[in-house]
């Protein structure tokens, strides 16, 4: 179910109804839009980065030998790619949201 939320401005939309405006003021609606907390995470990323970090404190350990010697499979890489994904889905609250549909409106007029 859409859930309608409002603007005066058509960039800062909540959820009160332009019960305020005044006949001729222009106000705006569009429909809340749910941000999912994994479409703001690069699992991809995350998982490269968490590799090379480990390169890089193999190579302070153990020096050029460590180049190439961190390894870990595709099959693996988006195993992790999932648990990050799912924890945070799980455990991460997004509490801005999106609009979109949005419409012009002049108060007071059909």
């Amino acid at each position: 179910m859409q859930e309608t939320v409002y603007s005066e401005d058509g960039i800062t939309f909540n959820l009160d109804s332009p019960e305020e405006c005044e006949d001729g003021d222009t106000y705006f609606s569009g429909n809340k839009r749910i941000i999912p907390p994994s479409r703001l995470l690069d699992s991809q990323y995350l998982v490269d980065r968490l590799l090379e970090d480990m390169e890089e404190a193999l190579y302070d350990e153990v020096g050029e030998v460590a180049e190439g010697n961190i390894i870990m499979s595709e099959a693996s890489k988006n195993g992790l790619m999932d648990i990050i994904s799912t924890y945070i889905e799980s455990n991460v609250t997004v509490n801005a949201y999106g609009v979109d549909d949005i419409e012009e409106h002049t108060h007071g007029t059909l």
